[in-house]
């Protein structure tokens, strides 16, 4: 089954509620805040949407905002399993950054997930090599190299990118972004 997966993350999007509209489901991988949702806050009925926290986050929109937090959760969408974990590696005092024993912890214990929700993503995945604040996690890219989920969604850096490593799917998106996936 084809599903138009909106993928939301790291800055405001004017297309936001116009692909809100389109999609059939909502991923949000963080540094976001309430007031990017302009438009969801009285609609009755919002679409499913899933999401973990970025660095930046306040760590409360999602429960106002309808959005489940998957974050170190496995939540079960028409048979696809959907998990996920916030935030990036620690670089200050913040309880949305994490250390590598963190992510070793998740690697090492989390079951397979056909969606992965991340806000910092694995390792030298399409990372910005030059900026050590919004590297990767290399327990993260363990992770996704031992487990394989079909998709991963990520933020955290100011580029839309992709990249497919053994039939692994990785999105990376700044803003708001429509992109289709079979589940």
């Amino acid at each position: 089954m084809k599903l138009k997966v909106l993928h939301f993350s790291d800055r405001n999007s004017p297309d936001f509620k116009k692909f809100y509209d389109e999609c059939d489901v909502l991923f949000t991988t963080g540094d976001l805040s309430y007031f990017d949702f302009k438009g969801l806050e009285d609609k009755e009925n919002k679409k499913l949407a899933f999401g973990v926290y970025g660095n930046h986050d306040d760590g409360m929109y999602m429960k106002d905002m309808g959005i489940t937090n998957v974050h170190n959760k496995i939540i079960d969408f028409q048979g696809t399993k959907i998990g996920g974990f916030q935030g990036c590696i620690k670089y200050k005092e913040s309880n949305l950054m994490f250390e590598e024993k963190e992510a070793k912890e998740f690697a090492d214990n989390f079951p397979y997930v056909d969606i992965l929700l991340l806000h910092a993503g694995p390792k030298d995945i399409l990372d910005d090599k030059s900026d050590a604040i919004h590297k990767g996690s290399e327990h993260i890219k363990r992770y996704v190299l031992e487990k394989k989920p079909k998709y991963v969604f990520v933020g955290h850096q100011y580029s839309n990118d992709f990249m497919e490593i053994e039939n692994t799917k990785i999105y990376r998106t700044y803003g708001a972004k429509i992109i289709e996936i079979k589940i």
